[in-house]
Order: structure tokens, then sequence, then C-alpha cells
């Protein structure tokens, strides 16, 4: 390929315009759907209680997911509680009855919660 440049005469040169335009949303630009509705009449409102239909949707399910997450730290609380409350009463009944080496055992737990307590990262939101 050569990189030489052609003359072309004035009579053939031509000047050309581009121009784009973008869009971005859950409807198409009001010029696009004045469009649609000039073909087929009733599109635009049609699209626009699609589009209604849908952001409904969306937040309903995004309310659910909050729910649920909801629910899960709440179980995740109530697991910890327990847990808490059997690694600590459980070794102070083992050392009442005299078995002091099994409580030691015991209290193993308890560390590995303290340090998954604060290490842990929460979510960022």
């Amino acid at each position: 390929m050569s990189s030489k440049k052609k003359n072309v005469p004035a009579k053939q040169k031509v000047n050309s315009l581009l121009a784009v335009s973008h869009y971005s949303g859950p409807l198409p630009d009001p010029n696009s759907l004045e469009r649609y509705e000039q073909i087929v009449p009733g599109c635009a409102e049609r699209l626009i209680t699609l589009v209604e239909k849908q952001s409904q949707h969306r937040m309903i399910m995004e309310r659910k997911c909050v729910n649920f997450e909801m629910v899960l730290n709440t179980i995740g609380l109530i697991s910890g509680f327990i847990i808490a409350l059997v690694t600590t009463i459980g070794p102070m009944f083992l050392i009442y009855k005299g078995y002091t080496w099994t409580s030691t055992l015991f209290t193993i737990p308890i560390g590995l919660t303290i340090a998954y307590l604060v290490t842990r990262k929460h979510k960022s939101k």
C-alpha cells in the first residue's frame, strides 16, 4: 500500500457531515417513540405501560431480596447467640462437674467465634 495522497478534482469533492446521537433509558427517545406511535397507533402507551410494570417488578424483587437478607441476618444473630451460650455455659457446667480438661477444649469455639466477629468485613453497599 502506498501512502501517496490522491488529488481529487474540485468537482468530485463531497462534504459530509456525520451526526451521532445516543440515548439511554428504559424507553426509546421521544422522537423514536413518536415514530413508533405513527407506525403502530397505541404503541407508545403500551411501551410506557410495559416499562412501568417492569419497574414495579424490579422494586418488588429488590424488596424481597432485602427482606431475605434481613431474615438471614436474624438467623445468624440467633445462631451466634446460641453458640455463645453453649460455649459459655457448657465449660462452666463441666468445671462444676470436675472435667476441667474437657472444659478447656470446649472454649476453643469461643476463640474462633470472637476471631470471626472481630475480623469479618461488612458488605459494602
